[in-house]
């Protein structure tokens, strides 16, 4: 009976530890897109030389800040 819970036991920290180390993977592959898409923006930026070109650049960042909003509190502890 003691085996069984201990058992038990062993299975759930496996699982849980199995779990939290996929979504750790998720968090870091949601930062690297949400830097690499900044990163993007931001040689844009750089590279733009007309005022249609910046408005173009003005929609990316609003779409980047609606896409990421859900993900801001992680963002702003790896930034």
């Amino acid at each position: 009976m003691k085996n069984n819970y201990l058992t038990i036991l062993l299975l759930s920290l496996i699982v849980l530890g199995f779990t939290s180390s996929i979504f750790a993977q998720s968090d870091r592959e949601i930062v690297d897109k949400f830097k690499a898409e900044y990163t993007s923006i931001e040689k844009s930026i750089k590279d733009a030389t007309t005022l249609q070109e910046l408005n173009l650049v003005l929609d990316e960042i609003t779409i980047l800040k609606q896409d990421y909003e859900q993900h801001k509190v992680m963002l702003d502890k790896n930034h």
